[in-house]
């Protein structure tokens, strides 16, 4: 028989100069994967195949983060546009 896997523990917190980011436990944001699957329509194969090191176990734990902390989630990648608009011009 083999163990549970507690899904808390696929999630970490990692520090950045702005604060914190959720991200799988590998390091990829709960935001980065919210963003190639949610709203750029990617497949968990297609990101799971394009970042090696995201189990489908994570590419999940990720998902039920954002929708359990969707506020947050949608938070950061409103701030990150608003950033790439002031820097970018557009």
């Amino acid at each position: 028989m083999s163990t549970a896997t507690d899904i808390g523990t696929l999630i970490i917190h990692k520090r950045t100069l702005d604060g914190s980011r959720a991200c799988v436990n590998c390091g990829v944001s709960v935001k980065t994967i919210v963003i190639r699957h949610l709203k750029m329509g990617m497949t968990p194969r297609e990101i799971i195949e394009d970042n090696d090191l995201i189990t489908m176990e994570q590419f999940h734990a990720a998902l039920a983060y954002y929708y359990a902390n969707k506020e947050e989630i949608e938070f950061e990648i409103a701030e990150d546009e608003r950033v790439w608009r002031e820097n970018t011009g557009e």
